[in-house]
């Protein structure tokens, strides 16, 4: 229990450390929060999948809405945008945000959990029902 609370200390220490350093603070935050949504989704306030087209017309990627509005954004382009955060395969902390119109992006019905589970395999880890729909065909 000793190595627990020493432990918890240490990275409230640095935590700490890190937030009274502005541009660190922010950086640290939206690690923090992406961190959280990937590897922790049933944590994490935001995180529905959703389809957008990418990158073109016609073909769809499937990523994590991040933010339903993005108004400074948006503002510059006179649109309602939503992001959408895209995470690549094998690693998805890395990935790229999307500002897309907000009637653009269509809801699935599918956990966070699933969807990374999907775009890690690189489509081979497809949802249960989706797996006997396949082999019913």
């Amino acid at each position: 229990m000793g190595r627990h609370w020493l432990g918890r200390r240490v990275v409230q220490a640095t935590e700490a450390a890190f937030l009274r350093i502005p541009l660190v603070r922010k950086l640290y935050w939206a690690s923090r929060q992406l961190a959280r949504l990937v590897l922790r989704p049933e944590a994490s306030p935001q995180g529905h999948m959703v389809l957008v087209e990418f990158p073109q017309p016609g073909s769809y990627v499937l990523g994590v809405l991040t933010a339903e509005r993005v108004e400074k954004v948006g503002a510059a382009l006179g649109q309602d945008l939503s992001a959408v955060y895209l995470p690549t395969a094998p690693n998805p902390l890395s990935g790229w945000v999307l500002f897309v119109p907000k009637e653009r992006v269509r809801p699935v019905p599918m956990s966070v959990e699933e969807g990374m589970g999907l775009i890690l395999s690189g489509g081979f880890a497809l949802p249960e029902e989706a797996k006997g729909a396949d082999s019913q065909g």
